[in-house]
């Protein structure tokens, strides 16, 4: 017995001698047999029956001795031929893609998308796709990651990438593409342009997520419904909320600051050094982590500290009307970058760029530098250009004041609030006119709504009370009112040709802000539980989309 394994060669040469004696020696018998038959003489009949099967057998043997000759040649050419496997291999990689927010939108990826999907087509082949991809349902700043694996890799292949964000009714949040990369590359890079949700008569505004505290105490977006609106309490005991007064957006550098009245157990009077309540402010970023740039002013205030962020100025304009001292003085909020907490100029620092003349009742900035305060008593408008370095509260340059009460084109009726069109216009909202009207800096009626300087508001009923009005980059206005006999509270959208487009009703909340992306920040009634500062919360509503 011959033993060995498949892969060795040399059992096939040790294989052919066994096999070709046998085979000799089969032959011989064979043909010493016929010779034998034919030599005796044998009959012919028998002959002639023997002679079909001798030529059988003596064909076997002849083919048996060539396959004996072949048998040795194959052995020969078996330990001289490579031990090969011939099998067809495919090179693939993986490829991974990272998505990155629209540079515009500070905050970061769509609001409003819910869910995105990546596609990779790699010259015209068969697509391979990632499938849907829930977002996280609060905001999502940071970069996102998917891995597409086994793609076809070398040679002249290349891939196309695309990706595409959803709303929750599939409409076309943001997309983004990276093309004809090629395909020996294992990373790349999309970032993605961002879509403007158009707003119609359909258009209806809900609550994405509010500010809220971890365990640690850190501010933090909680996704859900809005908050209730229990009724304020100004009484003069710690935890009390009181008014809510203002909410300011800084496009960017990403801050969103509010200012607001309460109790808070911690925080004492920079005039008095005494408890109670006080107005203070605070500062937050609107991107995924707020606390990274939450801000208190430290101390409290007597009569409204208002603020006045430019929403999309490159360097830092932003200020904060002091009133300790019992006047109006202006000092600055130094923002640097995005994701840097904003610093300002201490009440008692005696640095001011400006003063007004009357308390304020409405602060902003001009895109022209000015700054506007409207002081309701009075019906006064008052415009002043801040000095360009900070100078000592007594020689800082003081406002313009124009103006005056009346209900004429020209004079201020009840004004409320007031907000700074993108083409510069100053739209105060007066409650008792019913009304909105445009000044220029100089408190001259600006023809901006079809040749008028003044947009009149749906008709009051049932005791309506505006309480804010906002304007987005083309120019849709958003007002913000109650009705006192049945406390629904409403935002209504007016085009900017001061016609009424939509109107979203239960949205509780006092105070609002509206970003680039036509996304609305809102101060709500409801408080954070924190013992020491008795803080408001903040919430971001998305619009509805088609």
């Amino acid at each position: 017995m011959v033993e060995g394994t498949y892969s060795d060669p040399s059992v096939f040469t040790n294989l052919v001698l066994p096999i070709a004696v046998t085979q000799r020696d089969s032959a011989k018998a064979l043909s010493a047999e016929i010779s034998s038959s034919l030599a005796e003489g044998e009959a012919e009949g028998a002959a002639e029956d023997c002679i079909p099967f001798g030529i059988g057998l003596m064909l076997q043997a002849v083919m048996a001795l060539a396959s004996v000759a072949q048998m040795a040649e194959t052995s020969a050419e078996v330990p001289n031929a490579p031990w090969t496997f011939i099998t067809q291999v495919d090179a693939t990689h993986d490829l991974t893609v990272t998505l990155n927010h629209d540079p515009k939108d500070t905050a970061g990826f769509p609001a409003t998308a819910t869910y995105y999907t990546l596609r990779a087509v790699c010259d015209g082949g068969s697509p391979a796709e990632s499938g849907r991809i829930n977002m996280q349902a609060t905001t999502r700043t940071a970069p996102l990651s998917y891995t597409f694996r086994q793609l076809p890799a070398g040679g002249k292949v290349t891939v196309t990438v695309t990706v595409a964000f959803y709303s929750d009714t599939d409409w076309l949040a943001g997309t983004g593409t990276a093309a004809a990369i090629t395909n020996t590359v294992d990373a790349v890079a999309i970032t993605i342009k961002e879509n403007l949700v158009p707003l119609t008569a359909s258009t209806q505004y809900s609550h994405k997520q509010k500010l809220g505290l971890d365990s640690g105490g850190n501010h933090i977006w909680i996704a859900g419904p809005q908050p209730s609106a229990p009724p304020v309490n100004c009484d003069n005991a710690p935890g009390n909320l009181c008014i809510l007064q203002s909410i300011a957006a800084s496009e960017t550098f990403g801050n969103v600051g509010y200012a607001w009245q309460s109790y808070s157990k911690g925080i004492s009077s920079f005039a008095s050094g005494a408890t109670g309540q006080l107005y203070q402010f605070a500062n937050m970023f609107f991107t995924e982590n707020p606390q990274s740039g939450w801000m208190h002013s430290g101390g409290g205030f007597p009569s409204p500290a208002r603020l006045a962020y430019s929403r999309t100025s490159p360097i830092s304009q932003n200020f904060y009307i002091d009133t300790s001292q019992g006047t109006a003085i202006v000092r600055r909020i130094d923002m640097t970058a995005v994701g840097v907490a904003p610093a300002f100029d201490n009440p008692r620092s005696n640095l001011a760029v400006g003063r007004f003349n009357f308390p304020s009742d409405a602060f902003l900035i001009h895109p022209s530098g000015k700054l506007i305060s409207i002081n309701a008593a009075l019906g006064k408008l008052e415009v002043l250009v801040p000095a360009a370095s900070p100078m000592t509260d007594t020689s800082a340059p003081l406002a313009q004041a124009f103006s005056g009460p009346g209900s004429r084109e020209g004079l201020l009726n009840g004004p409320v609030c007031a907000v700074v069109a993108p083409g510069g216009a100053i739209l105060v909202l007066e409650q008792a006119g019913n009304r909105i009207q445009a000044f220029d800096t100089g408190a001259n009626p600006t023809p901006l709504f079809a040749g008028s300087s003044t947009m009149a508001l749906k008709p009051q009923s049932g005791g309506i009370e505006d309480l804010d009005v906002a304007i987005e980059f083309v120019g849709y206005i958003c007002v913000l009112s109650r009705n006192a006999s049945t406390s629904i509270y409403s935002l209504d959208i007016y085009t900017p040709a001061g016609s009424l487009l939509a109107t979203t009703n239960g949205m509780n909340v006092a105070k609002l802000a509206i970003d680039l992306f036509r996304n609305i920040f809102t101060l709500n009634f409801e408080t954070l539980p924190v013992t020491s500062l008795t803080e408001p919360s903040v919430s971001q509503w998305i619009p509805s989309t088609p």
